[in-house]
């Protein structure tokens, strides 16, 4: 069932908040991709009145860090979002001026909203307020005492954007906050059925993120220069064709992602490799895989590029520049490094690694 709204059980909420604000003031590099909020409350405050209250200013500390998302469910009363009812407001998913929110609806096996014929009064919704919908009917979960149960709601809904945000933190580990949600929202589907229901009838579309961000550019600014190996590397009379790098403790199938742009130019083209020769990178010019797609690219034109990688965990980084590449023929020239881009001539393919989430659950939430 959903929180009653008292004072013990949103105190619980307090806590769980505030714990996860310490625990990531105090481990500057603790990875946290989301904070699964699977709950709903209904207050009678407005949503400005609630911005002196400790449970918006405990989602405000946190939410300011700018260090993960938070992913809220819309609520299970089939009212609007951000309106009052005759119970009140609906919590969190109400709260405003949170920018690293994301409020969640459910959606049936149709892809529509859903409503009273799919559970209870159905999803919770609103064409400003709710940012996404995700699947929420019929959905196989876990319960207590190791058993599974198959469940309804935006409880069920909510898991799966937060699922999605850690599968793009672990394929781009520099991707910040702010670039996690942008993918979220830019990728996804869009359905014409959802427009009264979710801003803009997005759908969670986790590939469509994932190409979002494979275009995006976050080179490792902290990378430190490092030196081509001249004697693994192939040289012609026009530059490198293949650039070699050392890079300690790395092994075999470990994945990296590369950064090449033009040494005039001001953007990176972001690729990816993997390891095939144990202790070194691989910077194949005529063999490059673009990161969404999984194809090889067009090569890259005759001319000085700056090279930046880091492997998918961030442990190793580096960064060449100004090395004279000698392209075939294929590309543009463009002031981005054309249309091609690091990696090697091995297949590789995307990372999948789940990083771990912060569940916020109480005894009484409902998992619905």
């Amino acid at each position: 069932r959903a929180f009653s709204g008292s004072t013990a059980e949103l105190s619980e909420v307090v806590a769980a908040l505030d714990y996860i604000v310490k625990l990531l003031k105090e481990n500057p590099s603790l990875n946290v991709a989301a904070v699964n909020m699977s709950f709903e409350v209904y207050l009678a405050p407005s949503p400005n009145e609630m911005k002196k209250d400790v449970f918006y200013q405990s989602m405000k500390t946190l939410n300011d860090l700018n260090r993960c998302l938070l992913v809220v469910a819309a609520g299970n009363s089939g009212v609007e979002v951000g309106r009052s009812t005759y119970s009140g407001y609906v919590y969190p998913a109400s709260f405003q001026d949170l920018d690293n929110m994301l409020v969640v609806a459910a959606v049936n096996s149709d892809l529509g909203i859903a409503t009273a014929k799919d559970y209870s009064s159905g999803s919770n919704w609103s064409a400003s307020k709710v940012h996404l919908a995700a699947p929420g009917v019929n959905i196989l979960s876990t319960v207590l005492n190791n058993g599974y149960d198959v469940m309804n709601g935006t409880s069920m809904a909510t898991p799966y954007v937060s699922g999605a945000a850690a599968l793009l933190r672990s394929a781009f580990p520099s991707a910040t906050t702010s670039q996690l949600k942008a993918a979220l929202l830019e990728g996804a589907t869009t359905r014409s059925g959802l427009s009264s229901y979710v801003a803009g009838g997005r759908l969670l579309n986790i590939d469509g993120a994932l190409k979002v961000l494979s275009s995006g550019e976050m080179p490792p600014t902290d990378a430190p220069a490092v030196n081509i190996d001249e004697a693994a590397s192939t040289k012609t009379s026009n530059g490198y064709s293949t650039v070699v790098v050392k890079v300690d403790s790395a092994k075999v199938g470990d994945l990296f992602y590369v950064w090449l742009k033009q040494a005039t130019a001001t953007n990176y083209v972001r690729y990816w490799t993997k390891v095939v020769t144990q202790g070194q990178l691989d910077i194949s010019v005529s063999g490059l895989k673009d990161m969404s797609e999984a194809v090889v690219a067009a090569s890259i034109s005759t001319g000085a590029y700056d090279i930046l990688y880091q492997s998918a965990d961030g442990m190793f980084s580096g960064k060449v520049t100004d090395v004279q590449l000698a392209g075939t023929g294929g590309g543009s020239g463009s002031g981005s490094g054309s249309s091609g881009g690091g990696g090697c001539s091995a297949a590789a393919w995307p990372c999948g690694i789940l990083l771990a989430l912060v569940w916020l659950r109480s005894k009484r939430a409902r998992i619905c």
